[in-house]
């Protein structure tokens, strides 16, 4: 056997009742340990006391070009922050406001103006109709013509973003829709 025996070997020898010692190598005694370490050790003088030698001093290793397609950038250290990253701004903190009808909370394609619907930010664009900030649950009379109304405001707004846009078709459409009144 070489060095200490194993747990299991240990209680084996013990239910044999023989002696432990037996078993274990003769580098592990005590006496050993003290013949090894008994000699003083020196100590070592600093950089600046080592003997400067008349040889050239060796260069760095050649760069080895390694396989595979190389990285992009360097890998960080784990106190590193990260880089941050390029192209695309974040839009924390931004608000959006529809084209349509320049209201706030929603873009030109959940515009209530543009589908005919109820509005889709909660009534914040209503107050700039034409019966004064009503709502759309007026009277019987006026609901109707609320909706034209309604209708007529998402036609210019459709009319003339085609007209922003170059289209020479919807530019008399747009001069036609002027003359109607709301």
């Amino acid at each position: 056997m070489l060095g200490l025996p194993c747990p299991h070997a240990i209680s084996y020898i013990y239910y044999a009742s023989r002696p432990l010692e037996e078993f274990i190598a003769k580098c592990y005694s005590v006496e050993e340990y003290n013949k090894t370490y008994a000699h003083c050790l020196q100590p070592v003088e600093g950089k600046a006391f080592w003997p400067v030698s008349n040889r050239e001093k060796p260069l760095p290793p050649r760069y080895v070009r390694m396989p595979g397609r190389p990285k992009k950038e360097r890998k960080r250290q784990d106190g590193e922050k990260k880089k941050p990253p390029q192209g695309k701004l974040s839009k924390k903190g931004t608000t959006v406001r529809c084209r349509v009808c320049k209201g706030i909370g929603h873009n030109r394609t959940t515009c209530s103006r543009r589908t005919g619907s109820g509005n889709a930010s909660g009534g914040a664009s209503q107050s700039g109709n034409a019966s004064g900030g009503a709502s759309q649950s007026g009277n019987a009379s006026g609901g109707a013509s609320q909706s034209v109304r309604e209708e007529v405001m998402v036609l210019h707004s459709l009319v003339e973003e085609a007209h922003q846009k170059g289209s020479r078709a919807l530019h008399l459409l747009l001069l036609v829709a002027k003359d109607t009144t709301i």
